[in-house]
């Protein structure tokens, strides 16, 4: 996991300031931050210059990462592996 990575070369943080949306809510990082004792500190909703470090982070990361040609063949790849029995939901 990228975040057990990175907290074994820099230390796990005291809080993680994240915004409301999909990609930063899931159960994986609030289990990984509550098994570590790693505060969430979410930003109020509707207000994105709470921390613009989040918001541009968040842009460039959708840009950059989340919008690849790759996701397009993602739910073929799974469904894929699901029929092999290499996946399992």
């Amino acid at each position: 996991m990228a975040l057990e990575q990175l907290a074994a070369e820099r230390g796990v943080p005291v809080t993680i300031s994240v915004d409301h949306g999909t990609e930063f809510t899931g159960r994986a990082l609030d289990a990984w931050a509550e098994a570590r004792g790693v505060q969430l500190d979410f930003i109020r909703p509707g207000k994105p210059n709470d921390n613009a470090f989040i918001e541009s982070f968040n842009s460039r990361l959708r840009d950059e990462c989340l919008s690849l040609p790759i996701f397009d063949e993602a739910p073929a790849l799974a469904q894929s592996a699901c029929a092999d029995g290499r996946l399992l939901v």
